[in-house]
């Protein structure tokens, strides 16, 4: 298929390409399904001070604020142990909690949260829509527009690793596992 401005081909009215003095033309396939709206994930280290993850927390719902509407938003916090914060179920806070102190399988964790589309908690075969094109939109990505009241009351309620290391010890970090 022709583009639409080749619509009006006449001698009088010729596309760039047919001039001599066009030496290059970049042509710009459309991606099917139009633009994806950005999407950020916070991850959030709870191994801080109380006032440290207050300032955190204050600079986060600050960002929320500055982040265009359609945007899709999600939320990790770790400490001792890592959480997946499932903002899409709203009748209560839902996280999905794993061990840091173990290495785990991306396959695993995937499946464990059904981001593959025969993993628990997904829709059945043959339904249509953009959760099943995109496993765990809807649940831990959500539209700024649908989540921010949820991801707000999360990160106002976000508290301190309750594992506190002992005072001449490093705290437990589970960076590598959280990322």
């Amino acid at each position: 298929q022709f583009p639409p401005h080749y619509n009006a081909i006449s001698e009088s009215n010729l596309p760039a390409e047919l001039f001599p003095n066009y030496s290059a033309i970049d042509y710009t396939i459309p991606k099917p399904g139009g633009a994806q709206p950005p999407a950020y994930i916070f991850v959030v280290d709870t191994c801080v001070s109380e006032d440290e993850l207050d300032t955190c927390k204050g600079a986060l719902l600050q960002a929320l604020g500055l982040l265009p509407e359609n945007s899709l938003v999600g939320l990790i916090t770790y400490g001792t142990h890592v959480q997946v914060h499932e903002i899409g179920f709203t009748e209560c806070a839902k996280s999905w909690v794993f061990q840091g102190s173990k290495e785990c399988d991306p396959r695993k964790v995937a499946h464990q949260l059904g981001l593959n589309r025969t993993g628990p908690g997904q829709q059945q075969r043959g339904q249509a829509g953009a959760a099943q094109a995109q496993p765990g939109l809807g649940r831990f990505l959500l539209p700024l527009s649908e989540g921010e009241f949820v991801l707000s009351d999360l990160l106002e309620n976000l508290h301190v690793d309750a594992f506190q290391a002992p005072m001449n010890k490093r705290p437990a970090r589970c960076t590598g596992t959280a990322l």
